[in-house]
């Protein structure tokens, strides 16, 4: 098992509606790499409390209002995974 940290998620990969893979940003290198799995990928991929509209859409109008725990947290992560057709909620 190999980890790349520090390595934002750009975009999985698939193949026959399966997920094979990931394509990473490296951004304190300033690359992009493509990463190709044998069993699967883990989005380790934190929270939304940054984005407006997944808040919005996913919590009450009082809990949308509180502040994000973590101000860069915009669901990236969580975009690539509905992308692919998984779901929020």
């Amino acid at each position: 098992m190999r980890f790349f940290l520090n390595a934002q998620g750009r975009k999985l990969i698939q193949e026959g509606g399966r997920v094979i893979g990931a394509i990473l940003d490296q951004t304190k290198k300033g690359y992009s790499i493509k990463i190709r799995t044998r069993r699967g990928v883990i989005l380790a991929c934190g929270d939304f409390s940054a984005s407006e509209a997944l808040k919005q859409r996913y919590f009450t109008p009082d809990f949308a209002k509180i502040p994000p725990y973590n101000p860069h947290s915009q669901g990236e992560g969580h975009a690539m995974g509905v992308e692919v057709g998984g779901r929020l909620g």
